[in-house]
């Protein structure tokens, strides 16, 4: 390999800067991307981040080119949508022991994306999260097990984490696992446990959690439901097996370390998890400014409002009124892009306020 790098033959590709949670550790990424592209100058670099991120001393020299990525065209979804269903489909007749040519298969696929587009092109919410890649997919899962698609992300998520988590099993005729003696754990039972293990990980800044860690979570919350030591170690074992093997959602990485399959998913349920705290206002002002915390406030924000008015309005206003920022109308920009998400319909009348700046892009 170094042969190749000299004679430049090789293209780099380096995901989720970002995804570094600590800011000095980043910039110390950053150099170490920037020494590695000098070291090696004839190889094409890539290297991504969403926006929110690439700030500071994050961003990168050495003659680096700054593009974003383009929204989706009505054509780019469409052709992502007919692709991703033909690859399903192909997939599920080859496991299902069917043999070439797959007629059957192609048209259960045409017909899954001629629905999914019909459902974007009459949906406006949805058509605006489907210019996004990361989000298409999840509307694509997300309509193979339901019948209407979410319009706000917050929701969306939540029906991809319930597919993930349930759907899955269902699809391949899998019955629940019993977890504890005489307890099946449905969908919502599962992210329940995995909720605090997402926040967690947020407040430890990492994408990667050790399995040494992650018994020590789930022995926590099972110890509230089962009798002795030997069951809570039956069951962290039990659902263990089951989220890495069956869900998808939380997966081994490499031995003995675990992640969630995106970013996203940490983020939504964190989010859940900071909603469901008596004191989650002053938790979330406690992280305004960190750039970390960002995406999970907007979802803690999208959630709150399908719980009813009054705690996402105490939420979006306190933010708003936030004193502490780290620049200029920083935190006017996250109210009013938490409000975008949330809708106005679902704050309490003219208590958050009209004439807000318009939210700041995001990838």
């Amino acid at each position: 390999m170094p042969e190749r790098l000299q004679a430049g033959d090789c293209v780099v590709l380096l995901d989720g800067v970002d995804e570094v949670a600590s800011m000095p550790l980043r910039q110390r990424v950053a150099r170490i991307i920037e020494k590695f592209t000098l070291a090696y100058p004839k190889n094409r670099s890539v290297v991504t981040s969403r926006i929110v991120g690439y700030t500071g001393g994050a961003r990168l020299g050495a003659d680096y080119a700054v593009t974003t990525v383009r929204d989706f065209t009505r054509a780019d979804i469409a052709r992502f949508v007919s692709h991703w269903n033909r690859a399903v489909e192909l997939t599920l007749a080859r496991l299902s022991g069917a043999e070439p040519p797959y007629t059957q298969a192609l048209r259960d696929a045409q017909t899954q994306s001629d629905a999914l587009l019909s459902a974007i092109e009459t949906n406006e919410r949805v058509r605006e999260l489907a210019v996004n890649p990361l989000l298409l997919t999840v509307i694509a899962l997300v309509q193979r097990y339901r019948a209407q698609l979410p319009e706000r992300r917050t929701e969306l998520y939540e029906e991809a984490v319930e597919v993930l988590l349930g759907k899955w099993d269902e699809a391949k005729g899998l019955a629940t696992t019993a977890l504890l003696r005489g307890i099946e754990m449905d969908a919502k039972d599962r992210r329940s446990l995995l909720e605090p293990v997402a926040l967690w990980m947020m407040e430890q800044r990492v994408r990667e959690i050790e399995l040494a860690d992650l018994r020590q979570q789930l022995r926590a919350r099972f110890a509230m439901l089962a009798q002795n030591a030997h069951d809570v170690k039956r069951a962290v074992d039990a659902f263990l097996t089951v989220i890495n093997e069956r869900s998808g959602l939380l997966a081994e990485r490499g031995q003995g370390v675990y992640a969630f399959s995106h970013l996203t998913f940490q983020e939504h349920l964190a989010a859940r998890a900071v909603a469901d705290r008596e004191d989650y206002v002053a938790y979330t002002l406690a992280r305004l400014g960190d750039s970390w915390w960002r995406e999970v406030i907007l979802l803690e924000a999208g959630y709150l409002s399908t719980q009813g008015k009054r705690r996402v309005t105490e939420l979006i206003r306190a933010v708003m009124e936030c004193p502490d920022e780290p620049e200029l109308y920083h935190n006017l920009v996250l109210a009013a892009e938490a409000l975008r998400d949330v809708g106005p319909v679902c704050v309490e009348g003219g208590s958050v306020g009209r004439g807000a700046a318009p939210p700041a892009s995001r990838i």
